[in-house]
């Protein structure tokens, strides 16, 4: 995805590459266009994390993805949220 003609966030195979300087906002409407390309996304790794480890969790788990255990996934389905995202919850209350 490009903002103002530079790159800012991508897809390659099931990874998710650059969005590392971008706020929660800009990260989560970058990502919500890349979504509106596919259906089905499965995100092995971000920025070369682990998906299932990345500071991201907490805002992906809020678009509606979950967890297989290995990867974060979107299929418009239910599925459990990411035990990181389930954390970061209970130490914000």
């Amino acid at each position: 995805m490009l903002c103002d003609g530079r790159f800012v966030l991508g897809l390659t195979g099931r990874a998710l590459v650059g969005g590392d300087s971008l706020d929660d906002e800009t990260f989560a409407a970058a990502l919500t266009a890349l979504m509106a390309l596919r259906p089905k996304l499965t995100i092995e790794t971000i920025a070369g994390l682990p998906a299932l480890d990345s500071n991201r969790v907490t805002v992906m788990a809020a678009m509606r993805f979950h967890s297989d255990g290995r990867a974060l996934v979107f299929d418009g389905l239910p599925g459990p949220t990411p035990a990181r995202a389930t954390h970061r919850a209970a130490l914000n209350h």
